[in-house]
């Protein structure tokens, strides 16, 4: 069935004009971590302005928020405060807003699936575990069953891509439309990648 659900999105991509509305704020540029302070944005938001104090947490987007929780459960303190702890830090502090970017790609990948590009009765899930190691997102068929795993790849890597897909050779990688552009032209054997559509954003 995976083969005839590929061939479904295919059709789907082809009737598109342009690719998909890009998440907002989903994937950083290549900053130093000296610069990582000035440069990060997260919903909007920049980050030395929250550790100056100039934010407070109920202006922090909710989806944002609600990511910070979902991907790290076991921290026990609001999204505000990680980032005033954590800013005399800045490669965990960039370490915890990719992860939040991460997931909220993930969500809204899945909202995006769930609402008119999936086949009647198809739906799709994320992993109950943020660290999942394999997959990201589930789908089932009408029956309940599971018929595909992906896992997503919000990156601007070729090599990080590659190496995900050389982990798990047999689950499918969906990634963003450039760096899916980049392998497609030049590499063979990528048979489980897949295009979101959805295009890199950097960070303001």
């Amino acid at each position: 069935m995976r083969d005839e659900l590929r061939a479904w999105w295919a059709a789907q991509e082809a009737k598109m004009e342009k690719p998909l509305k890009k998440p907002t704020d989903l994937l950083n540029r290549s900053f130093s971590d000296s610069e990582y302070l000035d440069a990060a944005v997260i919903g909007g938001v920049e980050l030395k302005d929250i550790v100056a104090g100039k934010v407070a947490e109920s202006r922090i987007p909710p989806d944002v928020v609600h990511a910070f929780h979902e991907q790290y459960p076991n921290v026990n303190e609001s999204f505000v405060a990680a980032v005033h702890r954590l800013s005399g830090h800045p490669e965990q502090l960039r370490g915890i807003i990719s992860g939040i970017k991460g997931k909220l790609f993930e969500e809204q990948y899945v909202n995006w699936l769930d609402h008119g590009h999936l086949p009647a009765g198809y739906h799709a899930e994320l992993a109950q575990h943020a660290n999942n190691p394999a997959w990201d997102i589930l789908i089932r068929d009408p029956h309940g069953h599971t018929d595909n795993l992906l896992q997503l790849k919000a990156t601007e890597s070729v090599d990080y891509v590659r190496q995900a897909m050389d982990a798990h050779p047999h689950i499918d990688v969906v990634t963003t439309h450039e760096v899916f552009d980049r392998l497609s032209d030049h590499q063979p054997g990528l048979a489980h990648l897949i295009d979101s559509g959805i295009g890199q954003c950097s960070a303001k």
